[in-house]
């Protein structure tokens, strides 16, 4: 019985308990505050985002056509008038796809850059959380186990002063 009792406390001592103890409240705090699917949620408004800017590209494309359409019915006369309105609806079509285009990129970089910022911040948070849960948690088995055996205090301080003296520090 005392060896398991000395395997048990070999176990909780040892960093693999740490680390499963750590990350099962890692998996406990993405299941309990639902984080797949805000992740998502924001991914998906993003998406829609970069949708609305595609739509409003076309449209100014589909735009810019028709007043080039237009334009070649216009009879004679008019014709170098237009010609000059055809040329400066290129120019604008060009500039609103190109700043369509920049908007798109802007979106898409700026959705990117807050993705990542949320997913940074809800992973030191989690981290932060699971670093105090496994603090208590240490702190809570070292208490019982000082309470258990009132010895091993008096034990751990004579161990400690021994690996002090041990690397040399005076």
């Amino acid at each position: 019985m005392e060896q398991l009792i000395e395997i048990w406390a070999k176990i909780c001592e040892s960093n693999l308990f740490n680390f499963i103890v750590m990350i099962l409240l890692l998996a406990w705090m993405v299941k309990k505050f639902d984080l797949g699917s805000k992740i998502e949620a924001g991914r998906k408004k993003i998406e829609q985002n970069i949708s609305d800017s595609e739509k409003a590209k076309d449209e100014s494309i589909t735009k810019l056509y028709k007043a080039q359409e237009d334009a070649t019915k216009v009879d004679e006369e008019m014709l170098k008038i237009f010609q000059a309105a055809e040329e400066k609806a290129k120019f604008v079509g060009e500039k609103l796809i190109e700043e369509a285009n920049v908007q798109r990129d802007t979106i898409k970089e700026n959705s990117k850059k807050a993705i990542d910022a949320n997913i940074k911040t809800v992973k030191n948070d989690i981290l932060k959380e699971t670093a105090e849960e496994a603090m208590k948690l240490a702190e809570a088995h070292i208490k019982s186990e000082l309470e258990r055996d009132p010895n091993l205090h008096q034990r751990y301080i004579y161990e400690s002063i021994d690996a002090i003296d041990g690397i040399g520090v005076i």
